[in-house]
């Protein structure tokens, strides 16, 4: 193989979904990573809501831990599904 068929070959198209970028500020910032006037963050915040409320809103300190691991959760994965069906 000649050097110039390796470049070539060695050429892969990446494209950019933000899922790292994403993961990596929840991981530092947590849930501020979000401005509170977005789409994405006031129908985030109403499924916190409705979580708690389903839970008679009273919640302990575990199943509010489980609420945000779910509402992180809930945000990487529609990242995905936007980039997925973009």
């Amino acid at each position: 193989m000649s050097n110039t068929e390796t470049k070539a070959k060695s050429k892969r198209k990446y494209s950019k979904h933000g899922l790292t970028v994403l993961k990596t500020q929840l991981s530092q910032r947590g849930m501020r990573v979000e401005d509170h006037r977005t789409v994405v963050a006031r129908a985030l915040r109403q499924w916190r809501e409705d979580l708690v409320s389903d839970l008679d809103g009273d919640v302990t300190t575990a199943q509010a831990s489980v609420i945000d691991v779910a509402v992180r959760t809930r945000l990487l994965l529609d990242a995905v599904d936007n980039w997925l069906l973009s």
